[in-house]
């Protein structure tokens, strides 16, 4: 499998899938190729097609391409089982651990392999696998958006007495209880990501200040 043509790649998942289908001994490789054809019932009529070697997809007609999909996915298992580029297995582990499905955490992991590799064929530059890394782990980060990170509130003192009115009457600005959020220091990239829209008063407050007005 080491760099091969379009048809040799194809038919190394055409047959890898047949000999699954019926129950026919394979490579470790074919396996795991049938394993990722298995995870995906919808490229399954595609595989067994008269026409798998020649067809086209393009994304003109809003189309995937199934061979370059499990192409990629075999490539991605490849990486995490050598861990090269250095470092990838553990953003995965952490983006897993974040999706809570590992086949959902391969696909985020697909489009960071997809755009590091569209970057690398349009500089004309070598792949860059720290940009790679650094998007599996933008990704493992903002899921967390989502599903919400653990933080903890906790009372201060209460404030002084709040200054007398000023002339004319009103209330003073910043009247009321005031609490510290706290936040470990590895929170502060996920809170300025959550909180945008105020993220340096915010988020990068060494005290954490929030008036319940």
């Amino acid at each position: 499998m080491f760099n091969p043509s379009r048809d040799q790649a194809r038919q190394f998942l055409i047959d890898a899938w047949a000999k699954h289908r019926q129950r026919l001994p394979g490579t470790a490789m074919e396996a795991l190729a049938a394993d990722l054809v298995a995870l995906h019932p919808e490229y399954h009529a595609l595989l067994e097609a008269e026409d798998a070697l020649t067809r086209e997809w393009t994304p003109e007609e809003g189309e995937t391409n199934p061979f370059l999909h499990l192409s990629l996915h075999l490539a991605i298992e490849e990486q995490l089982s050598i861990d090269q580029p250095p470092g990838i297995r553990a953003a995965f582990n952490l983006l897993q651990s974040r999706r809570g499905d590992r086949h959902e955490a391969l696909h985020d992991v697909l489009e960071c392999l997809g755009e590091m590799l569209w970057r690398a064929q349009r500089s004309k530059l070598p792949p860059d696998g720290e940009a790679y890394i650094d998007c599996v782990r933008r990704k493992a980060g903002f899921f967390c958006l989502f599903v919400g990170c653990p933080r903890r509130w906790s009372p201060r003192p209460p404030p002084p007495p709040p200054p007398p009115p000023p002339p004319g009457g009103g209330a003073p600005r910043g009247a009321g209880a005031t609490f510290t959020l706290k936040v470990g220091a590895g929170e502060t990239a996920k809170c300025a990501a959550r909180h945008a829209h105020f993220a340096i008063i915010y988020c990068f407050n060494p005290e954490r200040k929030h008036h319940a007005l």
